[in-house]
């Protein structure tokens, strides 16, 4: 959208802590999983909160005597990030990323094995290469502001070395809560990426392939516990981190030809895979495949939750894809993605700190941070995401049985975690069911 590139973040951000913090659910509308819209990314203590609470707080033998602060320690603990690693280097001037992809070449007859005498055979024809290009100009950008009163300050703090201790809490603070809503939108990219898979059919069902290829009927709540379905998720994954390297139109959602080195590879997982495969089997080979795999990141979940740990919505993503088809994807039974590392990349990434003269009235000083990024998700790259599931996404041309069958395809169901329900064949086109994405039951 030229002339408009740049986005006012901030209430998405607080949004993502109202996930990060389970504050969105509320008794009238309970919810375990926040719908996210991805197309816009012992003693538990006592608080002081005015002059009135010090009553309790002077001492038993007179009662005149306010209590001491004996030692001053500060909640300051250290965050590591588990987002994937996708960050690129970025650029100063201009605003648009512009990326070239270069077309095919067709082959042709070499005619130098087959000369026949009086015939000319011209080399100054021009066959110019095709090639297209994607454009990604759109900025998200943030702020936080806080003000810093020393003069006020030294009151609480019987030394200057105390008072900084405070002073660096905050800004760590600060960082830490940025490093988080970095995280949390890296996360958004990969669920992104996940939900675009699942409409265009770009997926593949462990579970499906495991019945098919053993004539079996195995079901999704009971494959998680079976030791020869494990073995076979296991061997099919390994298998298909060789299959997204070979050159294919099938792994991505543009249908473009395309391939992954296993130097581009990024892997993120559901944790409950490794866990698993542990359990159930015993093995270090998912660790020694996988874990120690450049690139490889694990989540509890796809997205934050409230008050519902359970498998099918820590495997669940309740997300707005953010292509311009902007369909709901309410989906349980993700385990996992493969991507090339140019699927998804954060620019210029541009954090700025700057700082107010201090107020003279006052006497504190004003501290202002902001920060600038662009999150791109490119189609066009490798990515496929794997389910374990009992519904299937449908790929293919309109079956003859549309408009006559019932019950056999079906949609996302839009609020219920992992419900489909099934489509009206009658009433729906083939075309306009498959933008919001088709499923067949296994």
């Amino acid at each position: 959208m030229p002339g408009n590139y740049v986005k006012q973040v901030a209430t998405e951000l607080n949004d993502v802590f109202s996930e990060i913090t389970a504050q969105y659910a509320t008794d009238e509308n309970p919810r375990p999983m926040f719908a996210e819209d991805l197309s816009n990314f012992m003693d538990v203590g006592y608080k002081i909160t005015s002059s009135e609470a010090w009553a309790t707080n002077f001492d038993e033998y007179v009662g005149k005597y306010i209590h001491r602060i004996g030692k001053t320690v500060f909640g300051d603990k250290d965050y590591k990030s588990d987002a994937p690693d996708i960050e690129l280097s970025g650029f100063e001037y201009g605003a648009i990323l512009q990326k070239i992809r270069v077309g095919e070449v067709e082959f042709k007859e070499n005619p130098a094995w087959s000369l026949q005498p009086g015939q000319s055979y011209p080399y100054f024809d021009f066959n110019p290469v095709s090639g297209d290009a994607k454009y990604f100009e759109q900025k998200v950008t943030y702020s936080a502001e806080w003000s810093w009163a020393a003069k006020q300050l030294k009151s609480a703090f019987t030394s200057l070395a105390d008072l900084m201790k405070l002073r660096n809490a905050i800004v760590k603070k600060i960082q830490i809560k940025k490093n988080m809503a970095s995280d949390a939108l890296k996360w958004r990219l990969v669920n992104g990426l996940n939900a675009i898979n699942l409409v265009r059919g770009k997926t593949v069902n462990l579970l499906e392939e495991y019945n098919n290829e053993f004539n079996l009927s195995l079901t999704a709540a009971k494959a998680k516990t079976d030791k020869e379905f494990l073995r076979f998720a296991g061997m099919r994954l390994k298998l298909w981190k060789d299959f997204i390297a070979r050159p294919t139109r099938a792994m991505n959602p543009d249908g473009e030809l395309n391939w992954t080195p296993k130097s581009n590879l990024r892997i993120c997982m559901l944790s409950d895979i490794e866990s698993l495969l542990e359990t159930y089997l015993y093995s270090d080979t998912f660790h020694n495949e996988f874990v120690k795999f450049e690139g490889y990141k694990s989540t509890a979940s796809w997205q934050a939750l409230d008050t519902d740990f359970s498998y099918d919505v820590r495997s669940a993503i309740f997300a707005k894809t953010p292509d311009d088809d902007n369909v709901t994807v309410n989906f349980s039974g993700i385990v996992g993605c493969f991507f090339d590392k140019e699927a998804m990349a954060i620019y210029n990434e541009e954090p700025e700190e700057m700082s107010a003269p201090m107020n003279p009235k006052g006497k504190f000083i004003n501290y202002y941070y902001s920060y600038d990024c662009s999150y791109f998700l490119d189609t066009a790259e490798p990515s496929i995401t794997f389910i374990i599931s009992d519904y299937s996404p449908y790929r293919g041309v309109e079956p003859d049985d549309w408009a006559t069958s019932t019950n056999k395809y079906y949609a996302m169901s839009g609020e219920t975690i992992g419900d489909m329900t099934a489509i009206d064949t009658s009433h729906v086109t083939f075309e306009q069911a498959k933008v919001k994405g088709i499923f067949i039951k296994i």
